[in-house]
């Protein structure tokens, strides 16, 4: 860690200069080195997991605790069962003992009864001091729940902080994005410009790093393929210079971005006749558009007729593909003929640590991100085989049907 020098020194001043420059102090800046904060802030990543796994096993402590409780309770009932049962047993032989005049009571069997009566008096005194003992750890259990919630909210501000110096502004690339757009359409003999909304966004660093390539190509793309011409943007009652625009938003734990133009759109006839070409569908089972669109995603395919420095060859889209999914993202397009297509990217703001719903399937374990999970809710065995009897089955959730499709069946997996 290396001190940035400051600019004046706090020694041998008069207080009204140290009171000066308290406030300066308090925003004194470090360099630190970005794989110690990586260090750092995957350490503290490890840490929620533990705690989390702590957790899980304090409330499996919770459920053994009543499972004690609930034992405790029926052996104090069969106590009172086997007392009442002991004193019954000799207030009936006293009393048969009185009637019968000629049997004298056997003094051997008063000491058996006064041997049942001292166990079972001390088998109520140990029950009661496991009564005693299960309130203690039932008091202890309450203590830790509320260290474990201090503990929780401690460590989420501590991974918040860290991860908060991960972050850079988005606007930090901004002018290496204006320089590609001046660069292409200098090469390319058009007019357009560069527009953000939402740059002061942040980012993780490194996935910001990682994300710059990636719109340098989707930003050249749309200059080479989708924008006109100033003549035949003219020509079309648009504006000579073509409009890039790149909206930026947060939902939740993830960042959306949208990068669009104004040009002509994707030529969906150019691009099945290249796919026909290349063999990437069935002439005779046609996709749907979107599913069209979708191969422009594909590694070798591209739709220009000329190869040069920026289109033709068959690389980029591709690679632009797998680096949003390396990134842990993903990547939609849409387009309409004559206003321009809109690239979607969606990409978590941290590569740290992501808060997931476990869930199971053959004994087999995913992770959902909570980002992708917009609300749950538990449903019975019996309304399951209900559903699944259905030709469709059709699921109502606050007042909106829904396809109900078990996981298994997605992953090709039997349901059982």
């Amino acid at each position: 860690v290396e001190q940035l020098p400051a600019e004046t020194s706090s020694f041998n001043k008069a207080p009204a200069d140290t009171a000066k420059s308290s406030s300066s102090q308090s925003s004194e800046k470090i360099r630190v080195r970005a794989d110690l904060l990586d260090y750092l802030s995957n350490f503290a990543g490890e840490v929620s997991i533990t705690r989390d796994q702590v957790t899980q096993q304090h409330g499996v402590m919770h459920q053994q605790l009543e499972e004690m409780e609930e034992t405790v309770s029926r052996l104090q009932e069969q106590l009172r069962k086997l007392e009442i049962e002991t004193e019954t047993q000799i207030l009936y032989r006293y009393e048969d003992t009185v009637q019968d005049t000629n049997t004298e009571f056997d003094p051997l069997e008063l000491d058996r009864f006064s041997t049942i009566q001292q166990l079972s008096r001390s088998l109520t005194e140990t029950v009661n001091d496991l009564n005693n003992i299960s309130r203690s750890m039932g008091n202890l259990m309450r203590e830790t729940d509320i260290l474990l919630l201090q503990q929780s909210r401690l460590n989420t501000d501590l991974q918040q902080g860290l991860m908060h110096t991960r972050l850079l502004p988005f606007n930090s690339i901004v002018p290496r994005l204006e320089r590609i757009v001046r660069q292409t359409n200098s090469e390319l003999n058009k007019q357009s410009q560069l527009l953000v909304s939402g740059a002061d966004l942040e980012l993780d660093r490194t996935i910001l790093d990682r994300l710059v390539a990636p719109i340098e190509h989707i930003l050249r793309n749309a200059i080479a393929h989708g924008l006109e011409t100033a003549d035949e943007r003219s020509q079309q009652g648009k504006q000579q210079s073509g409009r890039l625009q790149i909206d930026m938003q947060r939902e939740g734990s993830e960042v959306v971005i949208t990068i669009a133009d104004d040009g002509q759109g994707l030529n969906i006839e150019k691009i099945k006749q290249r796919a026909i070409a290349q063999n990437l569908i069935d002439p005779n089972n046609i996709p749907n558009e979107q599913t069209l669109i979708q191969l422009i995603l594909t590694s070798g395919f591209s739709t220009a007729d000329t190869i040069s420095q920026l289109a033709g060859r068959g690389v980029g889209m591709d690679v632009v593909s797998n680096e949003i999914r390396a990134l842990k993202g993903r990547l939609s397009i849409s387009s309409q003929p004559g206003k321009g297509t809109q690239f979607h990217l969606r990409l978590p703001l941290t590569l740290s640590v992501m808060q997931a719903l476990l869930i199971s399937v053959n004994q087999q374990q995913f992770a959902v991100p909570l980002s992708a999970v917009n609300a749950g809710e538990r449903i019975s065995i019996q309304r399951i085989g209900e559903l699944m009897a259905q030709q469709k089955p059709t699921y109502t959730f606050h007042g909106e049907n829904y396809d109900f499709i078990p996981l298994g069946n997605l992953l090709g997996q039997p349901l059982n």
